[in-house]
């Protein structure tokens, strides 16, 4: 099962940290949201590119301080 919770934001900037003890380090990230649909940056962490692509298609952009467990 995987939980996310967050509040809106108008910074641009979607910050997540992850309370799994099975995933690579660091256990937060922050990236920039993107502006369209389009295909997410991928990087390190690893576990990080799930949130990306999940964030690329919310339909309300401005989402940010996502806490998430797995």
């Amino acid at each position: 099962m995987t939980v996310l919770v967050g509040r809106a934001t108008d910074s641009g900037v979607c910050r997540v940290v992850t309370v799994s003890e099975h995933v690579d380090e660091p256990r937060s990230v922050e990236f920039g949201l993107p502006e369209s649909e389009a295909e997410p940056q991928h990087g390190r962490p690893l576990w990080a590119n799930y949130i990306k692509g999940v964030v690329a298609f919310f339909p309300y952009k401005g989402f940010s301080n996502v806490l998430f467990t797995l």
